[in-house]
């Protein structure tokens, strides 16, 4: 095989891994945002509970 084309193959390949991992991360990275905190302690309390 063609020195050249060895290097294109695999530079397509690299590029090809490198999108996935954007992808991935994109995706990890918005799905925690969605499905919001797993526990109610980063919201504050509501109004209702504060004042008596």
């Amino acid at each position: 095989m063609d020195p050249s084309k060895k290097a294109a193959i695999l530079g397509a390949i690299l590029a090809a891994l490198v999108l996935l991992a954007i992808l991935a991360g994109i995706i990890v990275g918005t799905s925690g945002m969605l499905a919001g905190p797993a526990n109610g302690r980063t919201h504050p309390a509501p109004i209702a509970a504060t004042v008596r």
